[in-house]
Formats: structure tokens, sequence, C-alpha cells
């Protein structure tokens, strides 16, 4: 017995273990490290701006208190720097076969105000996301847009919304005045008054989908309902935002 075990372990150093195959993350790790964000609509980059597939996105059904308080006070506030609201968009992301429906609400943005800026405009607007059973997920955007640009903005639209990757342009976008026309929003008498009640009924009507501890917030009923959204579901420009907001209060 004692020979047999001299012999095992005589001549042969520690048994070599198994070298351990590399560790791969799980498959939603490596899903998450695979996306890469799109540069900023107008830089150049190795990435393209335009979305082939929508990336999993926080999922909710009505929109918060402080997102409508957000967007009614962003409301206000365009008005008294000047920038009130005077056109309001629909864009049916989904009827043109986009899937990341809030990069593509946020890069048509960016594609407007680059534009603007380029024409030595600014602008200001707030959006919210829903579905609809017909049309699906889709925007909704209130915009300030001078009105000497009011047919150059119409025009440039389409454009912007294929570089955002639709491929399908049919009823994908609808553009109406808030008011009577482009110039309500700087109407004066009567005509003001008329203007901002329309303004109003187009605001709450962004905000239908609101949860029901925010009704007080608004002047006409929500659906109560809510809809299904995928990502974010609301925002404001940064220059009537809450930090912009606050600041301009300071200096009254």
């Amino acid at each position: 017995m004692i020979a047999k075990l001299a012999k095992e372990s005589s001549g042969k150093g520690p048994r070599k273990t198994r070298k351990s195959a590399s560790f791969k993350p799980p498959s939603c790790e490596r899903a998450s490290a695979a996306r890469t964000s799109s540069t900023s609509p107008g830089h150049s980059g190795p990435h393209s701006s335009r979305t082939t597939a929508a990336p999993r996105r926080k999922s909710s059904q009505h929109l918060g208190y402080a997102k409508v308080a957000n967007i009614i006070a962003a409301t206000r506030h365009a008005c008294h720097i000047g920038m009130p609201f005077n056109r309001f968009i629909t864009i049916s992301w989904e009827k043109g076969h986009v899937t990341d429906h809030t990069t593509a609400t946020i890069n048509f943005l960016n594609y407007a105000r680059g534009a603007l800026f380029a024409k030595g405009e600014r602008t200001a607007f707030v959006w919210s996301q829903e579905w609809g059973r017909v049309v699906g997920q889709h925007v909704h955007i209130l915009i300030h847009v001078p009105l000497h640009l009011t047919a150059w903005f119409t025009k440039l639209q389409r454009g912007w919304l294929k570089r955002c990757g639709v491929t399908r342009g049919k009823n994908v976008i609808k553009t109406t005045p808030i008011g009577h026309s482009y110039a309500a929003a700087f109407s004066t008498g009567p005509l003001a008054e008329a203007y901002q009640r329309n303004l109003e009924n187009v605001k709450n009507y962004i905000l239908k989908d609101a949860e029901y501890k925010a009704l007080c917030l608004l002047k006409q009923p929500a659906s109560l309902r809510g809809s299904p959204v995928h990502g974010k579901r609301s925002a404001t420009s940064e220059n009537i935002g809450v930090l912009a907001r606050t600041k301009w209060a300071a200096t009254l």
C-alpha cells in the first residue's frame, strides 16, 4: 500500500487545473454594453442619429404631477419671455415606422432649434408623448416659431422627419396654429383673450393622460384612462425649464 501511494505521488507535480472559460456577462448586460448613444443632430461622428431599434425604456401609464406642473409653468413662462407658443404639431412616429419614439422626438426638436438658430432666432417648446388605438405612439408639441419664418419652418419639417428615420411620410405629421392664425399669439384686446383660451385648451389636451392627483392643476378634466408610453413622456426646452424659471424669478 505504501509503495502504491509513493508511485502515485512521485515524479508528478500538482495536477494542473483546467483553465476557466472567459467571463461573459448576462445577455441583458451584453445588450446594454452594445448600445451606443447617437451623436447630436448636426454633429459628425461614427454613429448615425437614426435609430434602427428602440432600446428598452421604462413604461408609464400616466403623466405624473410634477411633469404636468412643469408643462403648465413652462407654457406660462414662454409668454413671459416673449416666445408664446403659436404652433401645435402632432407627429405619429408609429405611422412613420419609427421605433425609438423618444429619440426621434428629441432629434426632431434639435433639428428645428438648430435651423432657427442659424437664422438668428430662438424657440421654446414643450412636448408630451401618448399612445392611441388608431395612430399608435405619437407626440404632441407646442412650439414658438417667429412669424416671418412660418412657411419656411413648415417646408423643412418633412426633411427633419426623414432624418429622424421616418420611412413613410403620409399622415405622419399634422401642424395647426394655436388660435385663429400663427399671429394670434401676438394679438391684443379680445383677440388676445381668444388666443389664451385656445392655448389653455390645447395645453390641457396634451396633458389629458395626467394622473388623478394632477387634475386639480387642469381647468378641464383629463381622461384618467392614460395610455402606455415607453420612455420619457414629456419635457420642455431649457429656456423655459425649472432652472430658467428660477433664475428669471430671482431677477424680478
